[in-house]
């Protein structure tokens, strides 16, 4: 199904059976299919709505940059349209941003969240990285000096392109010149400020071997939401949640069940 909000449509969902809704928020670069194994394990007992985000799966990319309020917004008026007042979260990756802005911005809307995996805090980059990105900027600013007097520009373009493919992580690479745009904005968002302001119980559940997302975010997140805690699954990475989908919906029907309390994890 689409929706259209100011133009921007977005895909989504809704599976299951059960009357409480959990909503599912995708990794960059996926799209909403990727909880199919937790989807079709909770179906019987709980309403999902899945959706890709803009750019991602089935929903087109966004009519300008978008940054992480943006891709927030969307969701809102996607529950908004729904009549949807009470939520819960699992969020992956990128979505973890849209989660965290989502329920800092509307604490009366969030119930419970877990974050697996989860993206929004930016660390201490190392001196590899920053000379690797000076490098990348000091190339890319020679370049744009020919650029302002219109000198070889369809030279200057398949320059910029072998940089990007050179310097640009994995993510960046693959994009369209747009949602490159919307990529810089997401990543450079540290969304750590945010996360005093959550009040829903937020369940971080981390692979300790998460190069992409490393346990220190979930120990950062944990520190600032007041009401959370931490599960590692030890020798899993960035896809924990699927590298033991058993474990992970385990743990997730026990989180969002009515019986639900603190006390199991101590």
């Amino acid at each position: 199904m689409y929706t259209d909000f100011n133009e921007n449509n977005i895909y989504y969902d809704i599976f299951g059976e059960g009357k409480n809704y959990i909503l599912l928020l995708h990794g960059w670069g996926c799209s909403g299919k990727i909880f199919d194994p937790v989807v079709n394990l909770l179906n019987k007992k709980y309403k999902f709505i899945v959706v890709d985000f803009n750019g991602h799966g089935r929903s087109p990319e966004p009519q300008k940059t978008f940054y992480i309020k943006d891709f927030a917004e969307v969701i809102y008026n996607l529950l908004l349209s729904l009549n949807i007042d009470k939520i819960n979260i699992i969020a992956h990756s990128f979505g973890a941003r849209v989660a965290i802005f989502l329920a800092s911005q509307h604490p009366k809307l969030v119930s419970k969240m877990i974050i697996t995996g989860g993206a929004g805090i930016i660390l201490n980059r190392n001196k590899r990285f920053n000379l690797k990105n000076l490098s990348y900027k000091f190339q890319k600013n020679f370049l744009n000096i020919f650029r302002k007097v219109n000198l070889f520009n369809k030279q200057i373009d398949n320059l910029q392109e072998t940089l990007i493919q050179k310097y640009g992580s994995d993510d960046y690479k693959v994009l369209s010149p747009g949602m490159r745009k919307t990529f810089i904005a997401v990543v450079n968002q540290d969304l750590t400020g945010y996360l005093k302001n959550i009040v829903a119980s937020t369940l971080l559940i981390w692979g300790n071997k998460d190069t992409e997302t490393p346990i220190e975010y979930a120990i950062i997140m944990n520190d600032n939401i007041e009401d959370s805690a931490i599960i590692t699954f030890e020798n899993m990475g960035h896809f924990a949640f699927l590298e033991d989908v058993q474990r992970f919906v385990a743990i997730a029907d026990n989180f969002f069940s009515e019986e639900w309390s603190w006390s199991i994890y101590y």
